[in-house]
């Protein structure tokens, strides 16, 4: 359980996620991976207190895609930061038996499954070959028998058996309008897995919040600050923004929604 202000847990999530022991840098056009130093200041500037700050600042590693398709430029798809972990964090404690992942980024949640002794196997559904190149390879080596990762789009993948829990991360960053998207996913998986959850929920319910006090029903069409919202969650409590954001999104599959982007002039 996260409560309100948990930064200690979240320095120490943190610590324990760090891939660079095993992920080593690389490049295969269009991914890279890549060391970057985030300071204390950095993370003081997003809300985070000083002496929590500086324990979560350092070398961080980075998922980057370059020259990403949808008009991003290049993208920092993914890092083992306290920004990023801590979104998996809810997952994270209640993962056990046998886990499917939709999406292998850096591998974080892949590794942290796999070390875990409540955890049985893992399976990992992956589209892009060069990520698995960069990522995946090395995970399969350090956990034969119990991690396999097979390349396929998680859209058109079945099944291969049931699953305790399926976690999905295929998103390049955090807006409402994937909803439309998990609520797919979640309809297509959950009769083969006892939980499905979802990488953006703990801070789509946050955001949800926010929108709620401010009574701003614009804000979700906005861009806003990631990193500053992501950690307001743990001033909030992680596990409740979690089902803050679980309750979003069944409300908006039990009302058979979509979600529309507005055009601005």
């Amino acid at each position: 359980m996260f409560g309100p202000a948990d930064w200690v847990s979240v320095v120490e999530l943190t610590q324990q996620s760090r891939v660079a022991d095993l992920i080593t840098e690389r490049e295969r056009f269009p991914w890279a991976v890549k060391r970057v130093n985030l300071s204390a200041v950095e993370f003081a500037e997003w809300g985070v207190p000083y002496n929590y700050a500086e324990q979560l600042a350092g070398e961080s590693t980075f998922l980057k895609k370059c020259g990403f398709e949808d008009g991003f430029g290049d993208v920092h798809w993914m890092t083992d930061a306290a920004h990023e972990v801590i979104q998996q964090a809810v997952f994270d404690s209640r993962m056990y038996g046998s886990v499917l992942i939709g999406g292998l980024g850096l591998g974080v949640i892949t590794r942290r499954a796999c070390m875990k002794q409540e955890v049985d196997r893992v399976k990992v559904v992956e589209l892009d070959e060069d990520v698995i190149r960069l990522v995946g390879e090395p995970l399969m080596q350090a956990f034969p028998g119990k991690l396999q990762i097979d390349c396929a789009d998680v859209h058109e993948w079945i099944p291969d058996r049931h699953y305790d829990c399926a976690w999905f991360d295929i998103w390049p960053d955090v807006h409402p309008r994937y909803l439309n998207e998990m609520a797919d996913l979640y309809q297509a998986y959950s009769p083969s897995c006892n939980m499905v959850d979802f990488w953006m929920l703990t801070e789509l319910g946050s955001l949800l919040e926010e929108c709620r006090t401010s009574g701003d029903v614009e804000l979700t069409l906005k861009t806003w600050d990631m990193v500053g919202m992501t950690f307001k969650q743990v001033w909030e409590g992680l596990d409740l923004c979690h089902e803050r954001g679980k309750k979003l999104l069944h409300n908006f599959m039990a009302k058979g929604l979509r979600f529309e982007e507005q055009a601005h002039d």
